[in-house]
């Protein structure tokens, strides 16, 4: 299993303080370092640096095709990462939200799987599927990545409320939206539906956030990452990640800076993960 790590704009870091994190997280021994699309600094541009700085791979997960880009586009601004990290830059194409009112709001039909279908074959003409087979892949292989969302903090409190909030930000459907739609819908799944179902009921009638996340069931929260100190993150990580070819370390802090992402770096650098995975199994 390959180990990334995930850096996004809500951790508040400048463009600098980004590539500095990434330049350290190949010192730390990950194997790729990923963004999602949104937000400033722009994904593109902090892969072009982070490609320019490393030798890591790089990856946006995940663009919101539907609500931001034309496969055109898209495929022009992925084409231009290839070139400049060398063939070691990963698209991630998701649709950008869920749910009917979504759908019309970015005037395509309620059909996510057509729509997406549809786009995602359109961006790979665009980008001739014929290079896959000149490296050797099977076209339409796609390993399995996944985001494992932690806090590393001695501030236990602290770090729950920023895991909580961010989950729960996935977690809940919004006003009106279907319970078995979207994240929503695999949350419930997962056995949390009713669980859900309160926590939405008390948002409805003007319950805080913060309310919520403390009334979040703990079971859900772990089911989905790990928020606490240093010393049981690596353990949690790694049974968590059973499974994936791609496990990324998509770190939340508690509190502003860079210091809390090189803290959380540290503690879970791939050798503690396979470590904690090979003393678990």
């Amino acid at each position: 299993m390959k180990i990334g790590v995930g850096l996004d704009a809500r951790l508040g870091l400048p463009f600098g303080q980004l590539r500095a994190a990434a330049r350290e997280a190949a010192e730390l021994g990950f194997e790729s370092v990923w963004t999602p699309a949104g937000g400033v600094p722009d994904s593109f541009h902090v892969c072009a640096a982070w490609s320019q700085d490393t030798a890591l791979r790089t990856g946006i997960s995940v663009v919101p095709a539907a609500r931001m880009w034309t496969p055109l586009a898209l495929a022009a601004q992925a084409a231009t990462l290839a070139q400049l990290s060398a063939g070691q830059f990963v698209l991630g194409l998701g649709t950008g939200g869920y749910g009917p009112g979504f759908w019309a709001s970015v005037g395509l039909p309620d059909r996510p799987i057509a729509v997406m279908r549809e786009y995602a074959t359109e961006v790979r003409g665009l980008l001739a599927d014929a290079g896959a087979a000149r490296a050797g892949r099977v076209p339409g292989s796609v390993p399995m990545t996944m985001y494992i969302r932690v806090c590393v903090d001695d501030d236990v409190a602290a770090a729950r409320r920023a895991f909580g909030a961010q989950v729960l930000g996935y977690a809940m459907g919004a006003p009106g939206t279907p319970p078995g739609a979207g994240y929503r819908g695999l949350f419930g799944q997962m056995g949390f539906d009713a669980e859900l179902t309160e926590l939405e009921q008390r948002r409805d009638r003007g319950a805080a956030l913060s309310e919520l996340v403390d009334a979040a069931p703990e079971e859900m929260l772990g089911a989905v990452g790990y928020y606490g100190p240093a010393a049981g993150a690596p353990a949690a990580f790694a049974r968590l990640s059973g499974g994936l070819d791609e496990a990324i370390v998509r770190i939340v802090t508690a509190r502003p800076g860079p210091e809390p992402v090189s803290h959380a770096m540290a503690a879970l650098t791939p050798a503690l993960i396979r470590s904690a995975s090979a003393a678990g199994s």
